[in-house]
C-alpha cells in the first residue's frame, strides 16, 4: 500500500477509489479514511463518501466541477489541497491528509479457513 501526504503532490488527477485518510473520529486515535466515487452515472459526478467508521458509506461531498483536473472525471490534487478545510473536512489541517492510492483487501481466505 502506497501513502504520501497530500500536501507532496503536485497538481495530478486523483481518480475513483482513491482514499484519504485523516486523524479524526470518536478518539484522538482513530483514523478516518473518506474516499473519491464516480457517480457521473447517476448524473451527480465526483464526490467524497466516508469509507470507515460510524457513518461509512455516507455521500459527504459531491464536488463541484471546478475540481475536476482539466476536463477529466478525476480530481485536482491543488484543487483539494486548496479547499480541503472549506469543503471536504474541517476537523484536521490539509498537512494531516495522508493518500493512498489502493487499498490492500483483507485475506478473507485466511479466516475462512481458520488460519487466523
Amino acid at each position: 500500500m502506497v501513502m504520501k501526504k497530500l500536501v507532496v503532490f503536485d497538481d495530478e488527477p486523483f481518480g475513483s477509489g482513491t482514499v484519504f485518510c485523516v486523524p479524526g473520529g470518536v478518539t484522538d486515535a482513530d483514523i478516518l479514511c473518506l474516499m473519491l466515487v464516480d457517480l457521473t452515472a447517476f448524473s451527480i459526478g465526483m464526490a467524497v463518501v466516508e469509507a470507515t467508521g460510524y457513518n461509512a458509506g455516507f455521500v459527504r461531498h459531491v464536488l463541484p466541477p471546478e475540481s475536476h483536473y482539466q476536463d477529466t472525471k478525476k480530481v485536482s490534487a491543488r484543487w483539494l489541497q486548496e479547499n480541503w478545510v472549506e469543503v471536504i473536512y474541517d476537523e484536521c489541517s490539509v498537512e494531516d491528509v495522508v493518500v493512498v492510492h489502493r487499498l490492500e483487501p483483507p485475506d478473507v481466505i485466511a479466516v475462512s479457513k481458520g488460519s487466523i
